[in-house]
């Protein structure tokens, strides 16, 4: 004699809502989360840019302090009178071996006496790529030249104006 068993009704309800829950052909995979930290960049100015001391002339002239060795040269109505020019200089620290963009703003800036008088200062360059490597030891020098354009019968005074440096890893 062959004997029929019925689950209760609240078991079936259960084992088919388990069913209808999983899928049948169901994929899991991982994945990881990931990011690198790096070192706050520091750019300490060393020494400003400085034309010298310059004579005016009647006709315009320019002088020219170069980014690799600081050296000055005049061109047209201006001659040396001394002073202490050199190039601007700065000391950039990161973290080691990466690399770095460095910026110049604004491309011209304009240096003014107090009392009117103006210069304008262009043509910014640095001793080397605008993209460097901070090397092993996270550090890099940096030296700025520019071009002062002085005009015929330049206003004598002391000129001062500013300009940023920017430095962004990649």
């Amino acid at each position: 004699m062959t004997r029929l068993t019925i689950a209760p009704l609240s078991a079936i309800a259960l084992l088919a809502a388990t069913l209808a829950a999983t899928p049948v052909a169901a994929a899991t995979d991982d994945a990881r989360g990931r990011a690198t930290v790096l070192r706050q960049i520091s750019i300490v100015r060393t020494g400003d840019l400085d034309f010298g001391t310059i004579l005016r002339g009647t006709t315009a002239g320019r002088v020219v302090i170069n980014a690799n060795t600081g050296a000055r040269t005049v061109s047209g109505g201006v001659s040396v009178a001394g002073g202490t020019p050199r190039r601007a200089t700065f000391t950039i620290t990161g973290t080691p071996n990466r690399v770095v963009t460095i910026r110049l703003t604004p491309l011209t800036t304009t240096l003014t006496n107090g009392n009117g008088g103006t210069m304008l200062v262009n043509t910014f360059t640095l001793n080397g790529s605008n993209n460097r490597s901070l090397g092993s030891t996270g550090t890099i020098a940096l030296g700025v030249g520019a071009r002062l354009n002085v005009g015929a019968n330049q206003a004598d005074g002391n000129y001062t104006g500013t300009f940023t440096l920017t430095v962004n890893y990649q």
